[in-house]
């Protein structure tokens, strides 16, 4: 009995211990802040307009989420964040170096490849470029790399021609204005305002990278694009004069593979169901795009990502998170207060079945002293009423069955020491009252 009863205590101080636990992890989850950070380009670029209209439609649907966005010189900066845990999120070309634990969220919008020459340039082709300076962007831009490979395909090594990286990007276009630099390379978005900037004060013309197919089987994360006509310069002269075809890389939002399930889902949610809202921020958020329909091209889509894209709703668990959390944290204390409760009954149990039981023995401690039959029958009805009162107690739950047989096992021998008394009383001869002389 002592055993299973310290059992039951040990049981009941395990159930709150892990109520505690639970109930203190709900709370924490339920009210903490978390930050979460975005490694993006510089303020002012597409990345960062995106980023930050991005950032206020999260916080807008979860206020405990706090988002900082951190400025870098480019896709290489930005993968090192994210590679060193120092950035959740981050924006990047597709062809830049990414590291292994980085995963997919979306396509955000395309980077084409401009190759621009002056318009009165004899420079027709990329293979032209051969003795040429090229400016381009800071090495670590995603521009810096890509146009090595551009130029790689057409048959040109890193000795071919000078390529010149510009830290900043007014000294680059000025040196291509100045002509300081034969052509420049620019990895944009369509219609970029800077090259609007720049077509008005220069006569330019933009190659025509016409190769896609071949192009994509030596570099399959490469994309074609058209630059309408017109885009950069609408008259006198029009730039370019014709629809260019072009290649490029899309720029997407990566996060890092340990960012939890329900934040990536919450992120991709915020881009694609606000994305009118982006939109007024940047043309650019016209292009943002699943990356379902790319998986052989883009980094493995995180789980979060993609609970949002097959169902819109996040997974069993994610969803009703709070709900389990409170389960849990409810359960060890309902299942504490159960045992609690049957403890309490039980010993309630015990501590009836023992006032019949001492009512018996001292019902049997008379018998012991009786000295007449009426006495004896006294106790004999006294036996009966208590096992009456006993049948009753078991069936509106006071005792229990074992403590009814434990009863009903000392009642019986009662009733037989009682049958016995009774006899032994009956067959003592009577005194004889002396003759009075």
């Amino acid at each position: 009995m002592l055993r299973s009863r310290t059992f039951l205590y040990f049981l009941i101080g395990i159930s709150l211990l892990i109520a505690l636990v639970f109930g203190g992890y709900y709370l924490y989850n339920t009210y903490r802040v978390r930050t979460v950070v975005i490694a993006t380009n510089e303020e002012g670029s597409q990345s960062y307009i995106m980023m930050d209209a991005l950032a206020k439609a999260v916080q807008q649907r979860d206020s405990r989420i706090k988002v900082k966005i951190v400025q870098t010189a480019g896709s290489a900066d930005i993968m090192k964040l994210l590679e060193s845990h120092q950035a959740d999120f981050g924006t990047a070309q597709l062809d830049a170096e990414l590291p292994d634990q980085v995963q997919t969220v979306a396509l955000l919008y395309p980077q084409a490849f401009h190759m621009i020459v002056p318009a009165a340039s004899d420079i027709w082709s990329p293979a032209d470029l051969r003795g040429k300076k090229i400016a381009t962007s800071s090495k670590s831009g995603g521009g810096y790399k890509s146009v090595f490979e551009l130029l790689a395909y057409y048959g040109l090594s890193p000795e071919d021609v000078e390529v010149i990286p510009f830290e900043d990007g007014d000294l680059r276009d000025a040196a291509f204005i100045n002509g300081d630099v034969d052509a420049m390379f620019r990895a944009n978005t369509i219609g970029s305002s800077s090259l609007r900037e720049l077509a008005a004060q220069k006569d330019i013309r933009f190659l025509q990278l016409e190769q896609f197919d071949a192009m994509r089987i030596q570099y399959p994360y490469l994309f074609q694009y058209v630059i309408p006509k017109g885009t950069y310069r609408a008259d006198a002269p029009i730039i370019p004069v014709q629809d260019t075809k072009v290649v490029g890389v899309p720029t997407l939002l990566f996060v890092n593979a340990n960012v939890s399930e329900d934040i990536v889902h919450l992120f991709a949610s915020a881009l694609f169901e606000s994305q009118n809202d982006i939109v007024q921020s940047t043309i650019q958020g016209i292009w943002i795009e699943s990356p379902v329909n790319y998986r052989t091209l883009v980094p493995e889509i995180h789980s979060g990502a993609l609970s949002y894209f097959n169902s819109d709703e996040p997974g069993f668990f994610s969803k009703y998170y709070n709900e389990f959390s409170l389960l849990f944290t409810l359960g060890p204390v309902l299942v504490s207060l159960y045992f609690t409760l049957i403890a309490s009954f039980q010993a309630k149990q015990k501590s009836t079945a023992s006032s019949y039981n001492l009512e018996l023995a001292k019902l049997l401690a008379d018998l012991t002293y009786s000295k007449n039959v009426r006495t004896v029958q006294y106790i004999e009805r006294s036996l009966f009423e208590s096992l009456n009162e006993v049948v009753e107690a078991m069936e509106e739950g006071k005792i229990s069955t074992e403590d009814l047989n434990i009863y009903s096992l000392v009642w019986e021998k009662a009733m037989d020491a009682v049958r016995r008394r009774y006899d032994l009383l009956k067959k003592k001869p009577k005194r004889k009252k002396p003759v009075r002389k």
